[in-house]
């Protein structure tokens, strides 16, 4: 028989690498004496691969992988390493491993083919008791493939701007990925009048017959977007993604460029292929019913959705009665995939709603059989058949009349596997997990070994600080024997026990005040909430300017350069005196110190003003909160009353405190509050020196994240949201200057309503992240500040109640929000559950907790729509129309 590679498993890991697991199945490894033995073709990354092996001479095998059709400027990036398998004893495998930046496969450079030539001795592979081989005549080999991308650059001759020629534009080559033709258009001046003067970048989709999903950012002269952006293209239409890349072209980095030359290109992190299947509804009063959905994938390959109406939608891949035809004796179908519900009227991709939030799922299909995941959403039948739901679509052709839904259906991966025994999901996920067991045993022992150092080196510190407390002590004994009474400085005196005595206080009032039974928020002195001073006349008339002059409205919400340095250096000033007598007169050992709020993250309205310090030390406890925090708050603050009446800190007043931090008033206009947190970085930074380049998992974000796992309540959950303030900060400070301004406006407006109680009022934070939202929403269109706020208004509106499940929002800047799928407070069958804002930088907040309710929220922005939109209509589904 001759000799043949097969597919004979595959796994796909959710894991941050994205590692795909191939294994083949070598028959007669002694017939191969030619490269000319390659399996069949199979699709990764986007493209279409296979693997091939021979005998160069008498004494090696080689293998090698090789990818199928690259176009001419496509480069493919991938780590990846073949390892042939030793069924005996798993340490004699032989495992050869691609450099640690992978390897580039590209026509350009004739590297379509890697491996490596003598990879296993023949002798070694053949040999009959070696445990290489099986049933004699047959051996295994995995293909472990991860961290790839696609990349496409070219340099593009840019035309010379004219006025008799508006908005030209230039476009790279055709190249393929994924099945499909793609361009990247240029427009030296921008696309139209809005963006006039900026160059902008699109991908554009030439051969569009089938829904595909991308992730790509975009490169200019070799350096990559800061965003990865994802877009669904539709089917049968010419569709282009934004990229968000846009600068002036009359910026120094533009005349730096030779004759006039761009070079351009564009990374793919991921395409997707995508099916829209439309799912009729049955009538409500025949449920429950099974509906059964043919459709075709890309390849062509025939497939049905059953779909199970009852209380909840269900959901199954099943085979068509052609998917198996043709299939060869052996072979069966290997394939991941996925569901999501889409609004087919809304702009908006976060309105779509993901049905499964388990994972992919997997089935396997093979002649007259099958076994399949099925996906059991939480979204009801029943309220999807309410009138006007963004959801169903209503068509009443003249003969008949019936509705039906819109599901996105994503093959993630579709394969042909030869010789799998028992193929089920549940013995996929346990082959997978015994892979994953064994990829961490050689990590855990690397572990166990710098933990030992650690250990040594912990030692070795405790034993001098020990020789240096005696050494101290003993100088100090000397020094109160010498007679310096006479010798006076002017400096803060320490006084730890007062502090200590504070703590001790609190900690008693509290226990007094629990076995009463009242809230201990009761006893709190909040910061008392202040209504506004503009009267409802006054604000008529402002907006009735800023509908003519818009312009006026982004003026009058900035504040003035020289006010805003001025305060900057008040800020400044505060802030070293308070952490010095912080320091001096509690011992408490800051390490690091965080200042944001709308001062320092430069989004502060002309109509209050406020910064938040955020404190950190080790030593805070990392947990536990709600035993030391309030107490800690209350200490903290009798502290700094006691600086502010001893003239240390003059410039202070009117102190509070809430259970999170403690307010004051300072120079008389700056709101301040100061959080004390565990200093997370500090075990990292300080405690732990290691020669090992990489941390140890229980410091830093990560041994905060996965703090934040072991908690079980969206109550403990919150006590943990000022750690993560500095990754806060960071992702509001580096967002554009248009999103900076609208939230500007957008705060000026939440400072000039009445909320009445500061429980009703929506924080700065989440106003700042449902802009940065509202803006990326609007990348696709134009990103004016009109249409920001627009996309802001519209956003807000439509977090109410008749949709089906609730509305989530995340952003994968610092994490992956699929590896932190955490369960918030609020019933999805409430009327009243607030939406998920899933913090960018503390996967376990959510933001749009406060205010406690969002009814008046959703209230007075409608209101503020009306006032500033002409014309404006908001009906009962919360839909815009109108122009600002």
């Amino acid at each position: 028989m001759a000799p043949c590679i097969q597919l004979h498993r595959f796994l796909q890991l959710q894991d941050k690498e994205r590692t795909h697991l191939f294994t083949f199945l070598v028959e007669n490894p002694h017939e191969i004496s030619t490269f000319d033995v390659r399996s069949r073709e199979f699709h990764f990354a986007g493209h279409r691969w296979y693997v091939y092996t021979g005998k160069p001479n008498n004494e090696y095998f080689s293998f090698y992988l090789r990818i199928v059709n690259l176009g001419k400027d496509v480069k493919v990036n991938t780590v990846y390493s073949f390892n042939v398998i030793n069924l005996v004893n798993c340490q004699n495998n032989y495992t050869y491993f691609s450099p640690p930046g992978g390897r580039v496969f590209s026509r350009n450079d004739d590297a379509l083919s890697w491996g490596w030539k003598e990879f296993i001795r023949r002798e070694t592979l053949l040999k009959p008791n070696g445990g290489f081989l099986f049933d004699g005549n047959k051996s295994l080999v995995e293909l472990e493939c991860k961290t790839y991308k696609t990349v496409i650059e070219e340099t593009i001759q840019l035309p010379i701007l004219s006025p008799n020629h508006p908005f030209p534009m230039v476009h790279t080559s055709p190249f393929s990925v994924g099945g499909f033709a793609w361009q990247i258009r240029i427009f030296p001046d921008g696309p139209d009048e809005e963006n006039k003067g900026n160059v902008a970048l699109f991908l554009h989709c030439t051969t569009a017959n089938h829904l595909v999903k991308v992730k790509a950012r975009f490169l200019i002269e070799g350096q990559p977007s800061p965003v990865v952006y994802e877009h669904t293209f539709p089917a049968n239409c010419i569709s282009e993604m934004p990229s968000g890349v846009a600068f002036p072209n009359r910026s120094e980095f533009m005349k730096s460029l030779t004759d006039n030359k761009l070079r351009v290109g564009i990374e793919f992190v991921g395409v997707t292929e995508v099916n829209e299947v439309h799912v009729t509804l049955s009538e409500p009063t025949s449920y429950p019913t099974v509906c059964v959905t043919p459709f075709e994938d890309l390849s062509g390959c025939p497939w049905v959705l059953k779909t199970l109406q009852a209380s909840k939608l269900k959901l199954k891949l099943d085979q068509n009665e052609k998917t198996t035809t043709g299939l060869m004796e052996f072979y069966h179908r290997h394939v991941i995939w996925n569901a999501t519900l889409v609004a087919p009227s809304a702009d908006d991709c976060s309105m779509n709603i993901p049905l499964n939030t388990k994972g992919s799922l997997i089935g396997y299909f093979g002649e007259n059989w099958s076994d399949a995941d099925v996906i059991k959403s939480d979204v009801a039948i029943e309220d999807l058949t309410v009138d006007d739901n963004l959801y169903r679509t209503d068509v009443d052709d003249g003969y008949d009349r019936y509705s039906y839904i819109s599901l996105h259906v994503e093959i993630l991966s579709n394969h042909l596997l030869y010789k799998t025994p028992a193929p089920s999901p549940t013995g996929d996920r346990e082959r997978k997990l015994l892979y994953s067991a064994r990829k961490d045993r050689t990590q855990l022992h690397l572990k166990y070994q710098e933990l030992l150092r650690h250990k040594t080196a912990l030692e070795s510190k405790c034993h001098n600080l020990e020789r240096e407390r005696s050494r101290l002590g003993f100088n100090n004994q000397q020094q109160n024997i010498e007679d310096d009474d006479d010798v006076t400085k002017e400096e803060i005196v320490p006084d730890f026990t007062k502090l200590l005595f504070d703590l001790m206080n609190d900690l008693s009032r509290r226990a007094t005040l629990k076995s009463k039974q009242p809230s201990l928020e009761s006893d709190k002195s909040h910061r008392p909430y202040r209504p506004p001073t503009i009267t409802e006349k006054e604000m008529n008339k402002k907006y009735h300017e800023y509908r003519s002059d818009f312009s006026q409205l982004v003026k009058d919400c900035r504040l003035k350069p020289s006010k805003s340095a001025t305060l900057q250096q008040k800020v400044d000033e505060i802030h070293q005196q308070m952490i010095e007598y912080i320091e001096t007169k509690s011992g408490i050992r800051i390490t690091k110190t965080v200042v944001s709020g709308s001062l320092g993250t430069d989004t502060c309205s002309s109509n209050r003003i406020d910064v938040d310090l955020h404190i950190f030390s080790p030593n805070f406890p990392r947990n536990g909160h709600v035993m030391w925090l309030p107490s800690l708050i209350m200490g903290l603050k009798c502290l700094l009353e006691d600086g502010s009446n001893e003239g240390k800190l003059e410039h202070l007043s009117q102190f509070t405190c809430s259970s999170y931090s403690v307010q004051m008033l300072a120079y008389g206009e700056i709101e301040v509050d100061i959080y004390p947190s565990y200093d997370w970085q500090h075990q990292i930074n300080d405690v732990i020196t290691t020669t090992s380049s990489q941390p140890s998992s229980g410091g830093g974000y990560d041994g905060f994240y996965e703090e934040l796992l072991r908690q079980r309540t969206s109550e403990n959950l919150c006590w943990f949201s000022p750690d993560a303030a500095e990754l806060q900060k960071s992702f509001i400070f580096e967002q554009p200057e248009q999103v900076k301004t609208v939230i500007r406006v957008v705060k000026q407006w939440r400072n000039e309503v009445d909320w009445k109680e500061y429980k009703w009022r929506p924080p700065s934070y989440l106003l700042m992240l449902l802009v940065v939202r509202a803006y990326e929403n609007t990348l696709h269109d134009n990103t004016s500040y009109r249409n920001i706020i627009k996309h802001f208004i519209k956003l807000v509106l439509s977090t109410s109640a008749h949709k089906p499940a609730r509305m989530r929002i995340s952003w994968s800047r610092f994490y992956d929000p699929d590896d932190y799928n955490i369960e918030y407070s609020g019933s999805e069958s409430s009327r009243d559950s607030p939406p998920i804002v899933q913090d960018p930088a503390n996967p376990a907040n959510n933001v749009a907790e406060r205010p406690i309710s969002w009814i008046p929220f959703r209230r007075n922005v409608q209101l503020w729509a009306n006032r500033l939109m002409k014309d404006v209509v908001v009906d009962n589904n919360k839909k815009l129309t109108g122009k600002i």
